[in-house]
């Protein structure tokens, strides 16, 4: 026999709830001051295929601010493939037409786009330190990026510390890092301030969840930077 909860209990329990967001795969409750770390934003849209059905979009860059109706799942593979399957038509109350593997390729490039928004934003504020030297004589690194293909670079005392301190991220190859400099090559860059390190790395780690390749971000090991 089902039990019927009584007003203050289902008072209770809303309030219990209150400031959290749940997981559209595996229906986790998160606390709402670790959504931003644990949770990937996503809208309802409507589908161009028939009107009784909704499609769904990666907010990533919009953190949430979005405009419509949507749901919010782990940065995991497994909670994207379960929201797709299952999850997100239960959120919304109605079919949702959605396909994982597209909405991990959008979460990678919005990743990647918000990577190299916050790299530009630590050069403009005067908290990067760009190449070697600059680099070794840096004080006050929070964190390096070194491109995956900068062999003499991931050799440099101050990156063997970094690494060893867990401050050490390979992104992108020297061109890449480079352009989102401004530059032609960059092999290396120190982040110099404890927020940008932290949303730097976070979103390189989004990215890193849903692909394998190290020139999407990963620790930074003497194996994974080629000569």
């Amino acid at each position: 026999m089902m039990t019927m909860m009584s007003r203050p209990e289902r008072q209770s329990k809303r309030a219990q709830h209150a400031g959290t967001r749940t997981c559209a795969g595996c229906h986790e409750r998160v606390p709402r001051d670790a959504v931003a770390r644990e949770l990937v934003h996503l809208v309802f849209v409507p589908s161009d295929a028939d009107a009784g059905e909704m499609g769904v979009v990666v907010d990533l860059l919009g953190r949430g601010r979005r405009p419509g109706r949507g749901a919010w799942v782990h940065a995991r593979r497994g909670c994207l493939e379960r929201a797709a399957a299952k999850g997100l038509s239960r959120a919304a109350k109605t079919r949702v037409v959605a396909d994982a593997a597209v909405l991990a390729e959008q979460i990678v490039a919005q990743a990647d786009r918000r990577t190299t928004s916050l790299l530009a934003s630590a050069q403009r504020a005067g908290k990067l330190a760009v190449g070697a030297t600059a680099v070794s004589e840096a004080r006050g690194a929070v964190m390096l990026l070194v491109a995956v293909d900068a062999a003499a670079a991931a050799k440099l005392p101050a990156v063997v510390a970094a690494h060893r301190d867990g401050r050490a991220v390979a992104w992108g190859d020297k061109q890449r890092l480079g352009e989102a400099l401004g530059r032609n090559e960059v092999a290396i860059a120190a982040i110099l301030d404890d927020g940008l390190a932290e949303a730097i790395h976070h979103a390189i780690g989004l990215a890193q969840s849903f692909h394998g390749g190290p020139s999407h971000g990963g620790a930074c090991r003497g194996g994974s930077v080629d000569d």
